[in-house]
């Protein structure tokens, strides 16, 4: 199904998906805090060798707070990469009728990259199952941490692209957007190293990412 079909059932559903999802895993993440380890995201990040330090960490009493945080993020990342494409649908439509034609043009490729970073959150997730149920796997966590780090890349494009839309000067901001953001994240060699090249679209729009809301755009 296309952003534009998904927009006219509006943001409501998604919406409230990622929302009533976020809560129960912002308490699950308390609860790994709580065995004196740190919550799930610096899991995801870990790699080989930190995943192994912060499952000692979380020890046999956090072992099953992850799981629930990695079974509870396949929903939620379904409903927040619904939400993300119809909020980029919504800014090209926005885009188009006040005539900044680059920006509605870049929405494409945008989205494309929303639906980036929902399949990595899933690879992810996938992998640090088998990190869990192994209790520790360093080719696992390493695949984990390139996928982790091109879904935090591409959120970070979609950041960038509702603060480039939604702030003054859009036309102008639309160029600079473009070449500085979207092209090196969709050139080929984001292909050919996905870790590398994702972390660096990720410090390059980490700018104007700040700008952004951290309503729908997100994924934590």
């Amino acid at each position: 199904m296309t952003p534009a079909r998904l927009v006219p059932r509006g943001p409501a559903v998604p919406t409230a998906a990622t929302v009533g999802l976020f809560v129960p895993l912002a308490a699950i993440d308390r609860h790994l805090q709580a065995t004196g380890g740190p919550g799930i995201i610096p899991f995801e990040l870990a790699g080989s060798v930190g995943s192994d330090a912060i499952f000692a960490r979380w020890g046999e009493a956090g072992r099953p707070w992850a799981i629930a945080s990695l079974v509870l993020d396949f929903p939620f990342l379904a409903a927040y990469t619904t939400l993300n494409l119809i909020v980029v649908e919504r800014l090209r439509q926005r885009a188009a009728s006040h005539g900044h034609r680059l920006l509605a043009l870049l929405a494409r490729p945008v989205a494309a990259l929303q639906i980036v970073a929902g399949a990595s959150d899933a690879i992810e997730n996938a992998a640090l199952f088998v990190v869990v149920a192994r209790r520790g796997d360093p080719d696992r966590a390493a695949l984990a941490r390139r996928a982790a780090r091109t879904k935090f890349a591409a959120l970070g494009v979609g950041w960038a692209y509702a603060a480039t839309c939604c702030g003054p000067e859009s036309s102008a901001a639309s160029e600079r957007f473009s070449a500085a953001i979207v092209a090196p994240c969709l050139s080929p060699a984001a292909g050919r190293a996905v870790g590398g090249t994702a972390s660096t679209c990720s410090k390059t729009n980490a700018g104007l990412s700040q700008r952004a809301t951290s309503g729908p755009l997100v994924r934590s």
